[in-house]
């Protein structure tokens, strides 16, 4: 996985580069670039494009300059506007600026002439601010960052959008909004709050030249997970599998008025490979069950002996779903806590099941067996007593908190979803899309989750789960629609997700 580093980590990580491994500044800077152009050319044919570059003072415009010259030598029609005088530039960047002038390149200095560049423009570049920036964009950047972003052009942003804290993810009085980000070498700290994957569009990863693996790299704050990290983690099938040995799933979901809950909890199960999946549910949700039920098995708790009616369910259980569409009454609240607390194997807490142990999470570390959360910040919120806001604007900070408090694997759902787990780095996962905003998606996830969790450890479950979810929605996605994905297509779209992953 792909170390995902603060702004200070990522100037250690220049350092390192330049000062133990010897690969000078300038040639950095035009290894992302260059990379930069690249990504650009694969999505928009620069053969003719009217594109505009814009360009701050530090090295963030440097890249800039770079990524002029190259799409420049592919055939765009391409204007450079910097903030300031070429002759006020210094190091790394005049030496970009000094070849973008020699290729030829036109540039207009101080802004001279933005609003015409920026009506004429087809596609932009924003390489006004990159990690360094701490401050709030005012005056005339500020300016040209508002009618950037009312220009009909889409935006392509180096490294992080201009606006947005490297660190947090903040909006420093306003910011870029991109449709695409292309990062140099690692991903920011910053780019998974709420508000920065909003304004970052696509996040694309670009190799710039130094091996991550050099000894004396800086400390990462967590890590990025590609599809190549979790193909590696699949488990295999043995040729002797039967439905026993597949794995069994038991889910403690749905209720009167909420059994497709718990359809699409066994759906998301057992098209993740799962055996056996029973789902156990109110007596009162049984007929509608039973009625819809093919390959799913089910079976009834009794409200009044939850110990012995569910010892009974759990036979042979290797993992358990506790929550989506349980209800809140206080029988649903003791099943979960009964099943959850007693349960030896990996238990997947959601939805309701979240909520029952809200007001004293900490109880979650008396479990017998590992517990896998899988909040949205909604639940995040109320299992930390803060507001939606809160764990919004630090979600890295949410998930740390809520692992340390719990002792469990954490996974918090979003547009990046982060999995914690005590004495290891926080892992982003890098798949997902809007598609995925759908009702029930969080059910299926947690079927997923729970097949998985009958081979591979609870973290790695979670990982694996999660990255399959976010695979499905863009694989449904490509037919070029937002929004419609229903619940039950994304369990429909797994086995050729997997399939694709293993080639």
């Amino acid at each position: 996985m792909i170390p995902v580093l603060s702004r200070e980590q990522m100037r250690d990580f220049d350092r390192h580069a330049i000062d133990e491994c010897g690969v000078p500044g300038v040639l950095l800077m035009e290894n992302a670039g260059r990379a930069a152009a690249d990504v650009i050319a694969e999505r928009y044919d620069p053969g003719g494009l009217d594109l505009l570059v814009l360009c701050g003072s530090g090295n963030n415009g440097g890249d800039g300059f770079v990524v002029a010259r190259h799409l420049l030598a592919r055939g765009a029609d391409v204007t450079v506007l910097l903030t300031t005088e070429i002759a006020k530039l210094s190091g790394d960047a005049a030496v970009m600026a000094a070849a973008w002038v020699g290729v030829g390149g036109t540039t207009f200095e101080k802004l001279e002439g933005s609003e015409r560049a920026l009506k004429q423009a087809l596609l932009i570049v924003d390489a006004l601010f990159g990690t360094g920036l701490s401050r709030d964009l005012s005056g005339s950047v500020a300016k040209l960052v508002k009618a950037a972003n009312q220009a009909a052009a889409p935006i392509v942003a180096l490294d992080i959008p201009s606006g947005l804290d490297s660190n947090t993810g903040a909006v420093l009085g306003v910011s870029v909004q991109a449709a695409l980000t292309v990062t140099f070498a690692f991903p920011l700290m910053g780019a998974f709050s709420t508000a920065a994957v909003g304004l970052s569009g696509e996040l694309v990863v670009v190799d710039i030249g130094v091996p991550s693996s050099l000894g004396g790299m800086p400390i990462a704050s967590a890590r990025w997970q590609g599809s190549h990290d979790v193909a590696a983690l699949l488990p295999a099938r043995a040729p002797d599998t039967h439905k026993g040995s597949a794995g069994r799933v038991v889910a403690f979901a749905g209720s009167a008025g909420m059994t497709g809950a718990a359809l699409l909890v066994g759906a998301g199960a057992l098209r993740c490979g799962a055996g056996l999946v029973t789902l156990c549910s109110s007596p009162e949700a049984m007929p509608s069950l039973e009625r819809r039920v093919l390959e799913l098995m089910t079976a009834a708790y009794d409200s009044e002996d939850i110990a012995g009616s569910v010892d009974k369910i759990l036979d042979r259980a290797a993992a358990v779903v506790v929550g989506p569409g349980l209800g809140q009454s206080d029988t649903a609240r003791e099943l979960s806590h009964y099943v959850t607390l007693n349960f030896p194997g990996p238990v997947v807490l959601d939805a309701d099941g979240i909520t029952h142990f809200c007001d004293e999470p900490q109880r979650l570390r008396e479990a017998k067996g590992p517990i896998i959360l899988t909040p949205h910040s909604g639940e995040m919120a109320r299992l930390l007593g803060v507001s939606i806001a809160e764990v919004e604007a630090d979600r890295m900070a949410a998930l740390q908190k809520a692992v340390e408090l719990t002792a469990s694997v954490v996974l918090l759902k979003g547009p990046r979803t982060l999995i914690g787990v005590s004495g290891s780095l926080p892992v982003v996962n890098s798949s997902g899309c809007a598609a995925l905003a759908t009702a029930g998606s969080g059910d299926v996830l947690a079927g997923i989750i729970a097949a998985l969790a009958t081979k591979l450890s609870p973290v790695e479950a979670a990982r694996v789960g999660a990255h399959l979810h976010g695979l499905c929605g863009e694989a449904w996605a490509t037919g070029g629609q937002p929004g419609g994905m229903l619940a039950h297509e994304i369990a429909d779209w797994l086995p050729r997700v997997w399939a694709d992953l293993t080639r």
